[in-house]
């Protein structure tokens, strides 16, 4: 009960702060240049992170990755390698993303959905653009599915912060 209060309370704080928030809310240091993260790049991953990451995984159905896990890379098309501390790979089982679900896509704009993608764009420091976003949310992409793809492009601990409970909630994953 006091979980989906919680994630209801971060739904509606999430739907009343970004309409009022504008365009100009935050502007992109132009000291330093983001890149997106190369292919087959190591991160380093925290075990906090990599029990956050599990629990994605197994709302998807998927296994968890072994908890020797210290360091993560995706591919081109974004199927997930691990790696312990030495360098050596550790098993995965992994599927592709898939930016569409099997399930009905969403026809006129959801306000929700907008907000949820230009919060994520700001989030991600506009290393993903909010169209390439609002087009993965519309498609019904899961929630993993989702933190691997902006992991892709700016690392996990990020991925994984900007996917949270305010994101969650107003997406209505649990």
């Amino acid at each position: 009960m006091t979980k989906r209060i919680g994630q209801r309370i971060a739904a509606f704080t999430l739907a009343i702060t970004i309409p009022f928030t504008g365009v100009n809310v935050a502007h992109a240091s132009t000291d330093e240049a983001i890149s997106p993260a190369a292919v087959d790049e190591k991160f380093s991953i925290t075990p906090e992170e990599l029990s956050e990451l599990n629990q994605l995984r197994k709302m998807d159905g998927e296994a968890p990755i072994d908890a020797s896990a210290k360091f993560l890379t995706l591919s081109e098309d974004y199927q997930l390698k691990a790696y312990d501390a030495d360098g050596a790979p550790i098993a995965v089982e992994d599927s592709p993303v898939e930016m569409e679900s099997d399930g009905p896509t969403i026809v006129t704009y959801d306000s929700a959905i907008q907000n949820t993608a230009q919060f994520l764009a700001g989030c991600v420091g506009g290393v993903v653009g909010y169209d390439k976003i609002l087009q993965v949310l519309e498609g019904r992409a899961g929630k993993a599915a989702l933190v691997k793809f902006l992991a892709g492009k700016v690392g996990w601990g990020l991925a994984i912060s900007c996917v949270g409970s305010g994101v969650s909630a107003a997406m209505g994953w649990e």
